[in-house]
């Protein structure tokens, strides 16, 4: 899981980076929330992490 958060974190400047062909992509994108991919990915861990938490008590 670390390697892929450092994966994503390196990346992080390509998500927030425009295409170079912008008019190409969806006009409504400044309607769409924004998420530092940091961000996004730590939420995702807890996410996984409580879900993983949740499954051990059904097994028991």
């Amino acid at each position: 899981m670390n390697d892929l958060r450092e994966n994503i974190q390196n990346n992080d400047r390509m998500l927030t980076t425009p295409p170079v062909d912008i008019e190409s992509t969806c006009q409504d994108c400044a309607s769409q929330p924004k998420e530092n991919a940091s961000t996004f990915f730590n939420r995702l861990e807890s996410f996984v992490q409580k879900a993983i938490a949740r499954l051990n008590m059904i097994q028991k």
